[in-house]
């Protein structure tokens, strides 16, 4: 007969449970921050300064989509020789203007110079070396919470004493120093490409770093004014391009971008050629950057501190958030690589114009739902067996939107004529298809078993997505935006939120099933083990990316690993779980910041800018992120719904039974899953610490009801159903409860 553990013996195992689990992470995390990706996809880290010269030719409005043979022929050779790439160029405002772009390459970050009534200010000729309107530049600057300080590039330029040549008014802004003086030589821009090739070739010959301001394309604005339409500007734009190539040979590393929008959100063009920092060559490749982590995908941000890397001066651009421009393998051709680039463009457009109505579609349904089944479920009603499993049909393919609305990723629904329709057809296809098993296998037999199959389903998917390089996450309703540029790789908000809600729901399946046969530390190690593999993806620089997800995803594990292990949670319980995911994230950012600052993720960042003085800024930027989505009336709606949810499962309903009362805790749930109600205690912890440590938090609880909300109510249908189905096998014993 098997001796009892006593208290101190439990204490003894607990401790030394918890502590393997925190030694665990600490190590598994230190080891993939170490050993993860140290650059772009396709690239290795650079060995030294390019041989030659660097040329930047700057321009604003250009599309890849606008460029062919016969309108933009200058472009349309660099196309087919260079490596390309879109830009994501979403800076402060909405829409960019020509102005923000070169002041986003002057800051090394998000940037947006002074508006007029909402009119762009115009790009005027250096008057003695100076920037007009420097100081107006700075102070809207310091107005924006991004911690952009106007002049960081020209600065560490003139640091390290490089030689440049600034051409035409934007390049100006681009070179100047944090006075507003230009750094190096000026030459205005001249009014043929013929004359440009000559302005460039002589900066080319004595300057290390030569920036040409090739002009921009306004949409709207110039045609409204009568000035020219697109197509002249775009003319205009290509042979001033055209100009500054002819006057760089093979040895200079050339790059092309335009750095803002034209007024309206689309992703831009970018083009390099010659000597990468890496040590190889652009030319007939894919464009990337550790900022973006994707292949053909670049930021404004990265101009910068590609000039930087390829000078060799990495480590000089403080303040600079931008990642080295490096290149990776794509198609063979050269119509092949502009077609992927030119759906990349379409999947983004579509996606920033179909989203919001897919997430309110989303949310109608999860509410029409939870409406409908909390009436009929309610109290003592007794619905028929027919609407009992409709209702969990119903929840089931619920509760699979939003891991579906991630898989749509693999269906090109941006090329259908009704785009909205497709993204929404391809998710519901998901949801039969991943529901059909979810409700048919062999865990069915249990009360929550079709909700683990589902929970099983969605942090299997985003776990893979993470370690893929999250190819379901970008461009996709719950995911990062390229045109929007806040997150390109990693775990969203809305990610994280479906992880941590699955991954309790699912630990609380596992658990209950191994406490039920008397394996009580075989399910503490089943939840810490599920617990360690959603941190350490979350967390992990390159995968899950997430700064303040960690810790509230070991609350909630640590918690429920406490309750399975039979001990009472206590406040210092909670307390000690808190510091030690503070600990390992802390590490975790540091050993990110130890990383050269074009290697850094955005943890890693994170920490730079608070050594730089910098914390209340980001501070104020996520607060007022979650201050505006809280005034979104679909979150609110959600929340609402939220708290009638919890009222209809949460409440004790009593029957009346002669003289006796029968509870039915979490609608008949809890007697029969008695760690639910500790899992969502620890899930509402968690949903709190998330909800407060992120930027847009407010969308966290919410998503994770939308989840979490329609498994619920699907349970207490199954629930109901299986009572049904007694009481007509059997109606004597029925009738005598």
């Amino acid at each position: 007969m098997r001796a009892r553990r006593g208290p101190l013996a439990r204490r003894v195992v607990a401790t030394g449970l918890v502590t393997a689990l925190l030694a665990g992470l600490v190590t598994v995390l230190t080891g993939a921050a170490g050993a993860g990706s140290t650059g772009s996809p396709g690239t290795t880290a650079a060995p030294g300064a390019v041989p030659g010269p660097v040329l930047v030719v700057g321009t604003s409005g250009v599309r890849w989509s606008d460029v062919s043979a016969t309108a933009t022929p200058a472009l349309w050779r660099l196309s087919r020789t260079g490596g390309l790439a879109v830009a994501s160029t979403r800076g402060v405002e909405a829409t960019g203007c020509p102005a923000d772009g070169w002041l986003t390459v002057s800051a090394g970050t998000k940037a947006a110079g002074p508006r007029a009534g909402g009119t762009c200010a115009a790009l005027d000729e250096p008057v003695g070396g100076a920037v007009p309107g420097w100081a107006a530049d700075r102070a809207a600057l310091a107005a924006q919470q991004y911690d952009a300080k106007a002049g960081s590039f020209g600065e560490a330029l003139r640091s390290a004493g490089v030689a440049t040549a600034a051409v035409g008014p934007g390049a100006a802004v681009a070179l100047a120093g944090t006075d507003g003086q230009v750094v190096g030589r000026y030459a205005a821009l001249p009014s043929s490409a013929s004359r440009l090739t000559g302005v460039v070739r002589d900066a080319l010959a004595s300057a290390r770093v030569v920036v040409v301001d090739a002009g921009g394309v306004r949409a709207g604005a110039a045609e409204r004014a009568g000035t020219a339409d697109r197509s002249t500007q775009l003319a205009a734009v290509d042979s001033m391009v055209g100009g500054a190539l002819e006057a760089a040979d093979p040895g200079t590393t050339v790059l092309v971008a335009s750095l803002t929008d034209s007024g309206s959100p689309d992703l831009q063009l970018v083009a390099a050629t010659g000597p990468a920092p890496d040590g190889g060559r652009y030319d007939s490749a894919l464009l990337t950057s550790g900022a973006t982590r994707q292949t053909g995908l670049v930021q404004t941000a990265d101009v910068p501190a590609t000039v930087l890397a390829a000078l060799g001066l990495r480590d000089r651009g403080a303040g600079l958030v931008g990642s080295t421009i490096g290149h990776a393998a794509g198609p063979s051709t050269a119509d092949a690589r502009l077609a992927r680039l030119l759906d990349v463009q379409r999947e983004a457009l579509a996606i920033t114009r179909v989203s919001g109505t897919f997430n309110a579609g989303l949310l109608i349904l999860v509410v029409l739902f939870v409406v409908v089944a909390a009436l009929l479920l309610r109290g003592g009603r007794r619905p028929s067996r027919p609407v009992l499993r409709s209702l969990q049909v119903a929840g089931t393919m619920v509760a699979l939107l939003p891991v579906s609305s991630f898989l749509v990723a693999l269906v090109p629904w941006w090329r259908a004529g009704a785009p909205g329709v497709a993204l929404g057809a391809a998710a519901l296809g998901w949801a039969v298809l991943l529901a059909v098993p979810a409700l048919v296998g062999p865990w069915r037999r249990t009360v929550l078993g079709t909700a683990a199959a589902v929970t099983t389903v969605t942090v299997g998917v985003l776990l893979a997505d993470a370690v893929l390089g999250s190819p379901l996450t970008v461009d996709t309703p719950m995911g990062g935006h390229r045109l929007l540029g806040a997150r390109f790789y990693g775990w969203s908000n809305q990610a994280f939120a479906l992880a941590a809600t699955a991954g309790m729901v699912l630990a609380v399946v596992v658990a209950d099933v191994l406490v039920r046969r008397g394996r009580r530390w075989a399910a503490v190690a089943a939840v810490a083990a599920l617990g360690l593999v959603v941190v350490v993806v979350d967390g992990t620089p390159g995968l899950g990316s997430d700064a303040g997800g960690p810790v509230a995803l070991l609350l909630m594990f640590g918690l429920l690993a406490v309750v399975v292990s039979g001990r009472q949670v206590r406040w210092r319980t909670v307390l000690l779980v808190v510091a030690a995911g503070v600990l390992v994230v802390g590490t975790l950012m540091v050993l990110d910041y130890l990383r050269p600052p074009a290697e850094r993720t955005h943890l890693g960042r994170f920490v730079a800018t608070l050594l730089q003085g910098g914390l209340w800024t980001v501070l104020a930027r996520k607060e007022s992120a979650n201050l505006h989505v809280l005034g979104d009336w679909r979150v609110l709606v959600l929340l609402v719904v939220a708290v009638a949810l919890g009222w209809l499962a949460l409440v004790r309903h009593a029957r009346r039974q002669g003289r006796r009362l029968r509870d039915t805790d979490l609608g008949g749930l809890a007697p029969r899953v008695p760690l639910l109600r500790a899992g969502l205690a620890a899930w509402g912890a968690a949903m709190v610490v998330g909800f407060l440590m992120n930027d847009s938090g407010i969308i966290i609880p919410a998503t994770g009801i939308a989840l979490l909300g329609p498994l619920l109510l699907a349970a207490v249908a199954r629930l109901r159903d299986d009572h049904r189905a007694v009481r007509a096998a059997d109606p004597g014993p029925a009738a005598s409860r």
